[in-house]
């Protein structure tokens, strides 16, 4: 295999320009969370002009928590900077994880943090099948995981860990079965045709965690 290079965008939680962020409320928020909400929109689009910039790696992998708190706008604005990369050259594959589904979706105006419409998690592979979903090999519809080919001899294994989306966080044995059989078909296939087994990337969404 030659050299692969790629991008790792953890945890964006993107919070759309659309949405109220100041006042009490928001600053309420922000002592008990370390995370710039009020300035991902402008954090991301320095952060992609940069990635798009690079002439050399196209491949971008984003491991969940694409939103803030599963706002629908929220993920209507980051899908359309997605797509902006894709413009610039770039093959991105994503999954999705506990954030990005409605979790009390709210902005902040003043002193009151305001309902939003929020993104259900069974719409969510749909919204994103653009990113790695449509070009699956291999894909554990339940817990909406994967595998795609990113090169020739090199495997991602995309895996979601939002558990029972409630109190457990974590891979099902059913699905853990998956994913060690995936694993063991990409060295299958590697071994078939090169001295090494096929190398496998993984990533684990759903808690905010890689591996």
């Amino acid at each position: 295999m030659s050299d692969f290079s790629f991008y790792l965008v953890t945890d964006p939680h993107y919070f759309d320009e659309s949405f109220g962020r100041s006042g009490s409320a928001y600053e309420a928020r922000s002592r008990t969370d370390q995370k710039c909400v009020a300035e991902t929109p402008a954090i991301l689009d320095a952060g992609f002009a940069q990635i798009a910039a690079d002439r050399e790696t196209r491949v971008i992998l984003i491991p969940g928590d694409l939103v803030y708190r599963g706002e629908y706008q929220s993920h209507v604005g980051f899908r359309k900077r997605l797509y902006r990369l894709q413009e610039a050259g770039k093959k991105i594959y994503l999954i999705t994880a506990r954030h990005d589904y409605a979790e009390n979706p709210c902005e902040f105006i003043g002193d009151r943090m305001v309902p939003v419409a929020g993104m259900e998690r069974s719409d969510l592979r749909d919204f994103y099948r653009e990113f790695g979903f449509d070009d699956a090999i291999a894909e554990h519809r339940e817990s909406m995981s994967y595998v795609a080919q990113l090169a020739p001899g090199l495997r991602l294994l995309a895996l979601n860990c939002d558990g029972d989306c409630k109190d457990f966080k974590g891979l099902w044995p059913e699905q853990l079965d998956w994913a060690v059989a995936q694993i063991q078909a990409a060295h299958a296939a590697g071994a078939d045709h090169c001295d090494d087994p096929l190398p496998v990337a993984a990533v684990l969404g759903s808690d905010g965690s890689d591996r």
